[in-house]
């Protein structure tokens, strides 16, 4: 067993010591996918975020950390939990928003086509952008994602295929074309 998997059966166990080594471990990671979740976030919203990462972790006697199976990385566990902990703040209040990592660099010649699909993104909801931005950005298995939306597994191809269908509509309905400016 791995360090980090010993861990988190100790917090699971309820150990103190192991829940601040956990803590410890792991808030610069969540800090950081909260911050990549939240766009132009103050800190109260990535603060109130971390916080409710690890309420969540310790909320019915552990229940999520018990979860944690292997071969799971704990770090992308972390990560896809915060996404989801951000994506309800997102449905609670329009204060933030999903980030899009999208804007290519601006000596790429595809700039225009990355703003134009960055826009087209904006215009789904915020489940069908997480739904994307976990499969193509986080590369997320459909077990994360699937977890992430709280739906069943069965469901997440149909909810990709969906979501990629309203963002081809999207572009069809604005005269864009696939590998056209």
């Amino acid at each position: 067993m791995r360090p980090e998997e010993d861990l988190v059966r100790a917090c699971a166990g309820g150990d103190p010591r192991a829940w601040k080594d956990f803590v410890d471990l792991t808030s610069g990671w969540v800090r950081h996918a909260a911050q990549g979740a939240l766009r132009g976030p103050r800190a109260s919203d990535v603060d109130d975020a971390v916080a409710d990462v690890y309420r969540q972790l310790l909320e019915r006697d552990r229940a999520l950390l018990r979860s944690f199976r292997s071969p799971f990385n704990l770090k992308a566990w972390l990560t896809i939990i915060t996404r989801r902990t951000c994506l309800k703040a997102l449905r609670r209040g329009p204060a933030v928003g999903l980030s899009k990592d999208i804007e290519a660099p601006a000596a790429d010649p595809g700039r225009e086509e990355a703003r134009a699909l960055g826009a087209l993104l904006e215009e789904l909801d915020a489940e069908d952008r997480l739904v994307l931005d976990l499969f193509f950005r986080q590369d997320a298995p459909y077990e994360h994602i699937a977890a992430v939306l709280g739906i069943s597994v069965e469901s997440v191809g149909k909810r990709k295929f969906r979501a990629l269908e309203r963002l081809r509509q999207l572009a069809k309905d604005r005269g864009l074309r696939p590998g056209t400016g």
